[in-house]
């Protein structure tokens, strides 16, 4: 039984939409940072350099990824944020993934081992991916065998859970998890943030942006739903989709991904891979081949 995807129109995108989020925190990095320091509960440096859907291009096996929100402070600190409103199941190795590209491109970049920056890798997520209720969950390397010995490799893994009901957190902390759920802006840092959502209502190049991005996203989804009535079986859509990829016809998945405008989830159920690893594999297959837009 088939649905009727339903899109959003760009005066109905959200801070919780990637689109905006993305574009709010790239052009804020006064908000940026006061909202790291709020879900990290620490200072964090001059903003140095910020920009969003940060593309690392690793030469060791041309392999990419695309961060959401990316900036480095004059502390000699890293900051990955994503929002993430879909519980895709990966958001551990998700995160394992991530902070190996940043380090191997703070390498990359000439740094030896004693020169690269502590790093924080941030899932904001409206969901509880841990199921234990917390507003936040924090991970560090601790030996095992004796749990005050810290490994001290600067690395650290959040997880906000923005539908945490626990007692006793801050008002600020509470009121932009409350926010993100869908309440009313209740504290100053929330109401900055929402009057940007408003004051983005009437940014024309952005909305122009979000148009051509969504009639490439209808044009896809209307012809996949075309194939599957002309193929009728189950069976038919999995051959559909091994045609369409030989065909070229799913490089613009494949390109909306790269862009930084799909979620991993939506490209990986409707290109049929399994994992992100395995999207990457078959986006690289497809850059070798000659018919694929922009192919080097």
């Amino acid at each position: 039984m088939s649905t009727k995807r339903k899109y959003k129109t760009y005066k109905e995108l959200s801070f919780t939409d990637d689109f905006l989020f993305c574009n709010i925190m790239q052009n804020n990095p006064d908000i940026c940072k006061e909202l790291v320091e709020l879900l990290l509960d620490r200072k964090v440096g001059k903003v140095a350099y910020s920009e969003t859907q940060k593309s690392i291009d690793l030469a060791l096996d041309q392999k990419g990824v695309r961060l959401d929100v990316y900036f480095e402070d004059d502390l000699s600190t890293a900051y990955n944020i994503e929002m993430q409103t879909a519980n895709t199941g990966n958001l551990p190795k998700r995160s394992r993934y991530y902070q190996g590209t940043v380090d191997l491109n703070m390498i990359s970049s000439g740094a030896g081992y004693d020169e690269l920056k502590k790093s924080y890798i941030i899932f904001i997520n409206t969901f509880d991916l841990f199921g234990k209720g917390f507003p936040k969950y924090t991970f560090e390397n601790i030996c095992q065998e004796s749990s005050d010995l810290h490994l001290d490799d600067g690395t650290v893994k959040v997880f906000i859970n923005a539908k945490s009901t626990i007692p006793g957190i801050s008002p600020e902390l509470q009121g932009f998890l409350r926010y993100l759920c869908g309440d009313n802006p209740n504290t100053p840092l929330t109401d900055r943030i929402q009057n940007e959502v408003v004051k983005s209502r009437n940014n024309v190049r952005w909305e122009r942006s979000y148009m051509l991005l969504e009639e490439k996203y209808k044009a896809f989804f209307a012809e996949g739903r075309a194939e599957g009535r002309e193929l009728g079986l189950e069976e038919g859509r999995e051959e559909g989709r091994a045609e369409g990829r030989a065909e070229g016809r799913i490089d613009t998945i494949l390109e909306m991904f790269e862009s930084g405008y799909l979620p991993l989830e939506v490209a990986l159920k409707e290109t049929g891979l399994a994992s992100e690893a395995a999207l990457q594999a078959y986006i690289k297959e497809r850059k070798e081949s000659a018919d694929y837009p922009n192919a080097k």
